[in-house]
């Protein structure tokens, strides 16, 4: 063998360790990318599976907000409803009241053209007029009152 020969073997031993020492750290990267392969294929996995979970709650949540809305709907008509009963019923309790009004100073009117009337009467007789206490003073009158028509005087008496 000749040097050459020996010199070429050298070069040729020390290139295969270069490349060993090569593979074996091409090996170490290797084997990074496999676990970093298997960690990024876990992370994927969960990911699908959290987003599968989060449209599923999605789903359900538009599920419950339509629910709601047509609940919402529903209450928001019934309380239309209720507003305009309540606007029928008050605008029926004023014309109660205006026509209350009128019967009530109607009948003032009539009491005292009455108590004029007796007035004049008495006066023509030559006799004091006579003044019949009010029912709801607590006196005594000429005609027993029933309850009720007292208790409606009085109630009405209250009002003015």
């Amino acid at each position: 063998m000749s040097v050459i020969g020996l010199l070429a073997d050298g070069l040729l031993i020390v290139l295969l360790g270069v490349a060993l020492v090569s593979i074996y750290r091409l090996n170490g990267r290797m084997a990074e990318m496999r676990e970093g392969r298997a960690a990024f294929e876990k992370l994927t996995a969960d990911l699908v599976r959290q987003t599968d979970v989060a449209a599923a709650a999605l789903a359900e949540l538009k599920r419950g907000a339509e629910t709601l809305g047509k609940q919402l709907e529903t209450g928001a008509e019934k309380g239309r409803q209720v507003i305009a009963e309540v606007q029928r019923a008050s605008d029926d309790l004023r014309l109660l009241i205006g026509r209350s009004e009128a019967a009530a100073t109607r009948l003032e009117g009539s009491i005292a053209t009455a108590r004029r009337g007796e007035a004049v009467a008495a006066a023509m007789d030559g006799r004091p007029a006579e003044r019949k206490p009010e029912p709801e003073a607590g006196l005594g009158t000429e005609e027993p009152v029933p309850p009720e028509a007292a208790a409606f005087l009085s109630s009405l008496s209250g009002m003015r």
